[in-house]
């Protein structure tokens, strides 16, 4: 019999486990979860006969019977879920008798009862293993997984939707001075030799075209109150904006990083620009005609917005740009940030 480990009760909360007669079962035997403790509510709205069918009384507590069965692990100490005592399932947090539903099928005059079994154990992995199975008998050929989904729009992430409404809410108000805290600048400066400002551009267009994340918009939708996430057209608009300043000294290099990290028109989520580039030039240095190359002592500062980056980017950032510095033609294409949601 398949079991699924669903692990330990929480703090304030007891499990029995009880048979059919609401009497306990012995270590390892199956039986149904019946939950006691600070969670578990007064009762059904209006619905005493269902009320007295799932809260019954253990030792003077109130207490859940769920209806789910399960039997206790006596080597991990877990609840081991294996399945209903019914025939109920959950849709959208509503539960439903599925011979309710098959009660109300078979009242047309022309229903005949008809059981097929699709599938002995309906899960995702077998489902594409059974589509993947009709196809290559039917065609004679065999498909290759996709690197990733082609996706253009999809429901934003949670971490996206808390980040959007959290700004969203600072900068409501008028005043000018708030500043923004989602702006994730790294600065850097040149210690040998020089780089190449043109093959630099060039480098972070490529990026942009390989990691999508960095060229999608964040909208709320006013009328029903739904964020979606849009990927951008991979075409040649510059999503990573590039600027370049020229300092006399580290006081103007201060004043410049600290407006990166407060300053919060730079990014603007509802067009997927999300990433900056800033390069900053000794004018001690600078060559007007060499103005290509920055030299020993220059600065750059790389700016992202937290909606589309965070420290575990950071690594992969960095080696793509150091191989597109290095060469002219695009990475293998991955998994993109809005295939996993």
């Amino acid at each position: 019999m398949t079991s699924l480990p669903i692990g330990r009760p929480m703090t304030g909360y007891r499990i029995y486990l009880l048979d059919e007669y609401r009497q306990p079962v012995i270590p390892s035997q199956l039986g149904e979860i019946v939950i006691g403790g600070v969670g578990v509510f007064a009762g059904y709205y209006g619905r005493a006969d269902l009320t007295s069918q799932v809260l019954i009384d253990i030792d003077g507590e109130q207490c859940y019977a769920t209806g789910d069965l399960a039997r206790l692990d006596l080597r991990s100490g877990e609840l081991l879920f294996i399945g209903r005592r019914d025939f109920q399932v959950k849709i959208r947090g509503q539960r439903i008798e599925l011979g309710e539903i098959e009660e109300t099928i078979m009242r047309g005059s022309r229903m005949a009862p008809d059981i097929v079994e699709c599938f002995r154990h309906a899960t995702i992995s077998e489902h594409a293993e059974r589509l993947t199975e009709i196809v290559s008998s039917a065609t004679g050929e065999r498909y290759q997984t996709w690197p990733h989904l082609h996706l253009d729009c999809a429901e934003v992430s949670f971490a996206q939707s808390r980040i959007f409404l959290d700004e969203q809410i600072r900068f409501h108000s008028s005043n000018e001075k708030s500043i923004s805290i989602y702006n994730l600048p790294l600065l850097f400066r040149l210690l040998q030799g020089s780089l190449s400002v043109e093959r630099l551009r060039r480098a972070l267009r490529q990026i942009t075209r390989k990691h999508a994340i960095l060229r999608t918009s964040v909208r709320l939708d006013p009328v029903d109150g739904n964020m979606t996430q849009y990927v951008q057209l991979n075409d040649a608009q510059d999503y990573f904006f590039c600027c370049t300043s020229i300092i006399d000294d580290d006081n103007m290099l201060e004043n410049i990083f600290t407006d990166e990290i407060t300053n919060r028109t730079y990014f603007d989520l509802s067009t997927g620009q999300v990433a900056r580039c800033h390069i900053v030039r000794r004018r001690s240095t600078f060559v007007i005609e060499n103005d290509d190359f920055l030299s020993v002592g220059d600065w750059i500062i790389f700016n992202f917005h937290h909606v589309a980056f965070d420290g575990q980017s950071e690594e992969i950032f960095f080696n793509d740009l150091q191989q597109f510095y290095t060469q002219a033609h695009d990475l293998e294409t991955t998994l993109q940030y809005i295939d996993c949601k």
